[in-house]
């Protein structure tokens, strides 16, 4: 990801974003949302608003979970070849 340090990104896929409250508070709110299946914490969705965000950010954030999920049945489905380099596991 261009402009963010490797230990950025390993904050973004944990969850999280110390280097930045308002990264920090849309990474803690799309966190729930994918492991909860679209259903955000209050905590996590009053930080994301507080944070400056919108509710279009807030479907922008749904479209894009909605976009790796739907890219990931369509890999499970056709075990078509990745392109790309894998991150390693946490």
């Amino acid at each position: 990801m261009a402009g963010f340090s490797e230990e950025n990104i390993l904050e973004f896929r944990g969850g999280k974003a110390t280097f930045d409250t308002k990264l920090d508070a849309l990474a803690k709110f799309t966190t729930p949302v994918v492991k909860n299946r679209g259903k955000a914490t209050r905590e996590s969705a009053e930080a994301f608003f507080e944070a400056g965000y919108t509710e279009a950010n807030m479907i922008d954030v749904i479209m894009v979970v909605g976009d790796k999920i739907i890219s990931n049945y369509i890999h499970n489905l056709t075990q078509l070849e990745i392109d790309f380099p894998l991150a390693d596991q946490l």
